[in-house]
């Protein structure tokens, strides 16, 4: 017998040995250089394929296919289902008896969870349960966003219907799923009826807390709601020395503005918050006939607001020279063919982004019942110069000389520090 006969009969007689007594066979392969290098151990799934693997007729086959490196169970299983009928039906007989026993025992683990467990599922089940269900008007939680949106409103000078913009109620949804969003009906309701009166009280313990009170005053036209508006700010120093301002009234203002009818108003405010005559240190108001005879018929002490003095001295000064004034009348047509041309602003503003590769802006019309206006209208006009140049160099509008516009950057740095007055003292008021 060759030494490859004798080599493969003892290699048999061994497997067949190994499946007489286990049920894992261990074949290792000899390499070239003579190492034993171990391959996959294959793991019988029943005594089927155990004796199976000791029927003679068989182990040519056996060793055959373990001989190879990656052998596995299937080709077992193909092997009983093709050669062995009777074999085959009795290993998926013990396999289907085997998921049987299995999944008894997965049932009995389930069934013997512990009461705490038990807790869980169910909390877990209502926490889902409760997570889409709206919580009720009387819920603090529920109350606290109520209160929480009012102070928003207020605080923003938002209008009610805010709470109706479909961007709101997506964001409220977002961030609470449970609370049950309010029309502005019930915000009206809630910042007049409910939120107003609280606030009123505490303004009113703070002004009792002031040795004197000091009071700012306008009244001015509302053109976009075709209404008059007459305000009232207080302001106080309280114990810590700090300054304190509180506008206490806005009131629309029907009829005439006679001094008669504004002094009326004034006593009617006063009297509301409980102010009484002795804790008036002064009334600061604009230079108006009116307001200096509603003053003078309530007999309050009273002073010119700097800022509206300054007004009128500025004001008085742009239209004094001639030659400013027309150049003041250049820029404000300028200005007017823009604000009046949808096409010519977005020609500007081409210009600025594409050509001069500058940030896009629009002019500024002037106001003429503020000088600031003036200055913030020819700041930008000389900001944007070159653009401007561009434009009416193609398009028939007034154009402006390279001496107007030596004589526009002397105005700016004339009128800067009136500017920086008039803000800072309107910050003030």
């Amino acid at each position: 017998m060759s030494f490859a006969n004798s080599f493969i009969w003892g290699a048999c007689h061994l497997l067949l040995l190994a499946l007489s007594h286990s049920h894992t066979i261990s074949v290792s392969e000899t390499t070239t250089a003579g190492h034993a290098r171990p391959t996959h151990s294959i793991r019988a799934n029943s005594s089927s394929i155990a004796s199976l693997s000791r029927h003679k007729l068989c182990q040519v086959q056996i060793l055959r296919y373990y001989s190879r490196k990656g052998g596995k169970t299937t080709s077992l299983k193909n092997h009983l289902k093709s050669i062995h009928q009777n074999e085959y039906e009795e290993f998926l007989k013990s396999e289907s008896d085997l998921k049987l026993k299995n999944t008894a025992s997965q049932s009995s683990t389930a069934s013997s969870s512990t009461p705490l467990q038990e807790a869980r599922k169910q909390l877990t089940l209502k926490d889902s349960l409760m997570k889409n269900q709206k919580w009720c008007t009387s819920n603090p939680k529920s109350k606290e966003i109520d209160k929480l949106i009012a102070e928003m409103i207020a605080l923003q000078d938002l209008p009610f219907n805010f709470v109706e913009g479909i961007g709101f109620k997506r964001l409220m949804q977002f961030i609470a799923p449970n609370y049950q969003l309010r029309g502005r009906q019930f915000f009206t309701n809630y910042i007049c009826d409910d939120l107003y009166p609280k606030l009123a009280e505490k303004i009113s313990q703070l002004l009792k807390t002031f040795d004197k009170i000091s009071f700012t005053t306008d009244i001015w036209s509302e053109p976009s709601a075709n209404v008059s508006l007459l305000s009232l700010t207080a302001h106080g120093i309280n114990e810590d020395f700090n300054r304190i301002k509180v506008i206490l009234k806005c009131l629309t203002f029907d009829g005439r503005h006679t001094g008669d009818l504004i002094q009326d108003k004034f006593n009617e405010m006063l009297t509301e918050w409980g102010i009484i005559y002795e804790k008036i240190h002064c009334f600061i108001r604009d230079g108006g006939s009116n307001m200096v005879r509603a003053m003078r018929l309530a007999d309050i002490p009273d002073i010119t607001c700097n800022v509206h003095q300054l007004q009128i001295c500025v004001r008085h000064m742009l239209d004094y020279d001639e030659d400013v004034k027309s150049l003041i009348g250049k820029c404000k047509k300028i200005c007017t063919h823009f604000n009046h041309s949808q096409i010519a602003q977005s020609e500007l503003h081409k210009i600025q982004s594409e050509q001069l590769n500058q940030q896009p802006l629009c002019l500024l019309q002037e106001c003429n019942t503020r000088w600031s206006s003036t200055f913030y209208m020819i700041e930008r006009m000389i900001h944007i110069q070159d653009s401007l140049c561009l434009y009416a160099s193609k398009h028939n509008i007034p154009q402006i000389s390279p001496q107007e516009w030596q004589q526009l950057k002397k105005l700016i740095t004339l009128l800067q520090p009136f500017e920086e007055i008039t803000r800072n003292e309107w910050q003030q008021y």
